[in-house]
C-alpha cells in the first residue's frame, strides 16, 4: 500500500522518494535496505497540483 493510500495527502518530494524506492527495490537483494525520510505536507502541493491538471481549485 502507498503512503498516500494509506495517509491522504503526502508532498510531492516524499511521494516522488517513495515511487522512486519502489522502483529501485525491484533490482535489490533482500538483505538491502532503503531509508527514506518523509517531510512536508501534502496540503501546501494540493493547489499546485490541481493548476497543473487543471483542476477547479477552490481558495
Amino acid at each position: 500500500m502507498t503512503l498516500s493510500q494509506k495517509k491522504g495527502l503526502c508532498a510531492l518530494e516524499s511521494a516522488n522518494a517513495i515511487a522512486y524506492a519502489m522502483k529501485i527495490s525491484k533490482d535489490m537483494s533482500i538483505e538491502q535496505t532503503i531509508l527514506i525520510n518523509l517531510f512536508g505536507r501534502g496540503d501546501n502541493d494540493a493547489d499546485f497540483v490541481a493548476k497543473g491538471l487543471s483542476l477547479i481549485v477552490f481558495t
